[in-house]
């Protein structure tokens, strides 16, 4: 599924998946995985993220960060909708997680308007080109 011409629009893809490898090891690392319901949030969460990588460096569309700012925003809140905001090393970790995702969403949709209004800007540059040498050869 790797797609090996990483353009600007979609390299922040692979530091997403690598991201997603630190929600799934995070209940481990940190010493919450006896925390279920933290873990769950942590794996569900970051299986997800991986598998909207995966489609990101597939095939990259927008919809793909809107999932992960939902993502994001859940994990930020994780800790008090499912009742583990007790746990320092889960609540925090959720919340930093959770930000730093929002942070990853946010710059990649913010590269994906700007790489496609330069390139609609390019190519009504070249259109307009065009037309003003059509114009001057008549």
């Amino acid at each position: 599924m790797f797609n090996s011409d990483i353009s600007a629009e979609n390299w922040l893809d692979p530091i997403e998946l690598l991201f997603s490898v630190w929600l799934l090891a995070s209940p481990f690392v940190l010493g919450f995985f006896d925390v279920t319901s933290a873990s769950i949030v942590m794996i569900a969460i970051g299986s997800t993220v991986f598998l909207t990588a995966q489609l990101g460096l597939s095939n990259h569309l927008p919809w793909e960060e809107w999932i992960n700012l939902l993502l994001a925003a859940l994990l930020i809140a994780s800790p008090w909708l499912f009742g583990f905001a007790g746990m320092m090393a889960a609540t925090v970790n959720a919340v930093v997680s959770g930000i730093v995702l929002a942070i990853l969403a946010f710059a990649a949709l913010w590269i994906d308007y700007s790489y496609k209004e330069s390139q609609e800007f390019a190519a009504e540059s070249i259109h307009r080109r065009d037309v003003h040498a059509r114009r001057a050869h008549q």
